[in-house]
């Protein structure tokens, strides 16, 4: 059975600023948000974070944040994992991220990989780290690749 989208409500950021939890806003439809990672999650995660922000120790207007909120439109706000810029942010994010990554640790986590690959699409770079020692090395690679050469995507 599929709904009309006629029927759905559309959420934009006066609602979303109302709500009480952790939740993204994608097209006007609330996603909420996953509970609290595991530990193994949060040190890939850290890792992640700390290769990027010594990569970028030499330039000082570029940013590794952890999980901050991206306003994209009226009526939608993602928070990427981990975002990369190049700009003063203000208390969100309202441009692009030259670089997002996401830590998926499941299969679980494929639904949120696949909504932030729609919601970044033609956007900006995307490294999506699994939780296995190969997987990690491959998105640390490629997160430093993609850093190094960060500023043509500007």
């Amino acid at each position: 059975m599929t709904i009309d989208p006629a029927y759905l409500p559309h959420y934009t950021v006066t609602d979303y600023q109302l709500w009480e939890g952790q939740w993204e806003l994608i097209e006007g439809i609330p996603y909420a948000m996953a509970p609290a990672p595991t530990v193994r999650h949060q040190l890939v995660s850290g890792r992640l974070l700390r290769c990027l922000d010594e990569k970028l120790e030499t330039c000082p207007q570029c940013l590794a944040l952890m999980e901050v909120e991206w306003r994209i439109r009226e009526d939608t706000i993602v928070i990427p994992e981990i975002s990369v810029i190049y700009y003063p942010p203000g208390d969100y994010l309202t441009q692009a991220p030259t670089l997002i990554a996401e830590v998926v640790s499941s299969n679980s986590n494929l639904r949120r990989e696949n909504q932030v690959r729609a919601v970044c699409q033609g956007r900006r770079p995307l490294v999506c780290a699994g939780l296995s020692r190969h997987a990690l090395g491959q998105s640390l690679s490629a997160a430093r690749r993609t850093v190094s050469e960060g500023r043509r995507f500007l």
